[in-house]
């Protein structure tokens, strides 16, 4: 009886040692599993990173050793009033107002008369840049500048459709409203000097000489009357 028990004890705990055996190879299947997963994951996410990283630098790397550029033409408006000639020369100078505005390579234009000009400025890259436009004071003689300064600020920006720079200029003026920058210069003509007396013949005539024959005319007339009384007395 006792050997049967025993051989029974021996048994069982055989079974419980199998089943134990099964488990622990389940539990370790289970760990190895969800390790590797996580790592497929984690390798994935990795190269999912590194190629949006790649992206992202070969974007930026486009825009900064782009060799596009865009020329743009920073107009200079004059209107001249009180005068039709149009030989005077006027000055304009462009400054920056910040170190990262590019200058053109003339800052200084000059226009004759009425005509036009522009100052040429190359962009490479976009972004807003920053400037002050005004008038070099002249010594014309009869001359009134316009010492207006305006401030210009340049937008230059990337079409993603066309992948070509595009440009805007927005000007202000002192009070900082937007406005079209023309600058008004006048001419003022000098007094005329007061005319001489002219008579209707268009003759010149001295005042002095009109003033004697005024007074000969009177004597004659007074000369006149005084005869007519002593002819009526008689």
């Amino acid at each position: 009886m006792n050997e049967k028990m025993r051989g029974i004890n021996i048994q069982e705990k055989a079974s419980m040692c199998g089943k134990c055996k099964m488990w622990l190879v389940m539990v370790v299947f289970a760990l190895i599993s969800t390790a590797m997963l996580s790592s497929v994951k984690i390798h994935a996410a990795s190269a999912e990173e590194n190629q949006m990283a790649d992206i992202e630098t070969n974007h930026v790397t486009a825009v900064e050793n782009t060799q596009e550029q865009i020329t743009v033409n920073i107009p200079v408006k004059l209107k001249i009033t009180g005068n039709s000639q149009q030989n005077e020369i006027f000055s304009f100078l462009l400054k920056q107002n910040d170190e990262q505005s590019p200058m053109p390579k003339i800052s200084k234009v000059q226009i004759t008369g009425t005509k036009k000009d522009a100052f040429q400025i190359q962009y490479e890259k976009p972004g807003v840049y920053r400037y002050t436009i005004s008038q070099v004071a002249g010594d014309g003689k009869n001359w009134i500048y316009d010492q207006s300064e305006y401030s210009l600020e340049v937008y230059i920006m990337r079409n993603e459709q066309t992948d070509t720079l595009q440009s805007l200029i927005v000007a202000y003026n002192a009070k900082g409203e937007k406005v079209d920058p023309v600058f008004m210069n006048r001419y003022q003509a000098p007094e005329a000097k007061q005319k001489s007396l002219t008579v209707k013949t268009g003759d010149s005539a001295d005042i002095k000489t009109l003033t004697g024959l005024m007074l000969i005319c009177g004597g004659i007339m007074i000369g006149t009357y005084e005869y007519k009384k002593k002819i009526e007395k008689k």
